[in-house]
C-alpha cells in the first residue's frame, strides 16, 4: 500500500506542476502600447497617424504596383503622414528601424 501511496503522490505532484505551467498565459501589451495606423480608410483632408513606432525609423509608402511613392524619416513614437499627393487607392506602408524592426500593412486612401 505504501508503494501505491507514493505513486499517487508523484502523479499528484506532476499534475500540479503541469497545471501551473499551463495556467501561465501571454498577455498582449495594453492597447495604448500597440503599434497602430489610423484612420483606415483615410479620407481626404485627414493625416495618417502612425502610433508607437520605433524611434529613428523610416516610413515608406508603396502603390499597388510596388512602386515607392513616398518616404519620410520618423523621429518620435507618433508620426503624422499627409497623403495629399496620393491618388485614391490601396497603398502598402513599411516602417523600418535600420533593419532591426519592421512593421508593414496596407491603407486605403479615399478622395
Amino acid at each position: 500500500m505504501s508503494k501505491n501511496r507514493d505513486s499517487y503522490r508523484k502523479i499528484t505532484m506532476i499534475f500540479s506542476i503541469a497545471t501551473i505551467l499551463f495556467t501561465v498565459r501571454i498577455v498582449p501589451p495594453p492597447e495604448d502600447l500597440r503599434f497602430t495606423v489610423y484612420p483606415n480608410p483615410c479620407k481626404s483632408g485627414q493625416d495618417l497617424i502612425f502610433r508607437n513606432i520605433p524611434n529613428k525609423c523610416q516610413l515608406r509608402i508603396y502603390n499597388i504596383a510596388g512602386e515607392l511613392v513616398a518616404q519620410e524619416d520618423c523621429d518620435s513614437p507618433v508620426h503624422l503622414f499627409n497623403p495629399k499627393n496620393l491618388a485614391q487607392g490601396v497603398y502598402f506602408w513599411l516602417v523600418e528601424n535600420k533593419g532591426k524592426e519592421k512593421k508593414s500593412g496596407k491603407v486605403v486612401i479615399l478622395r
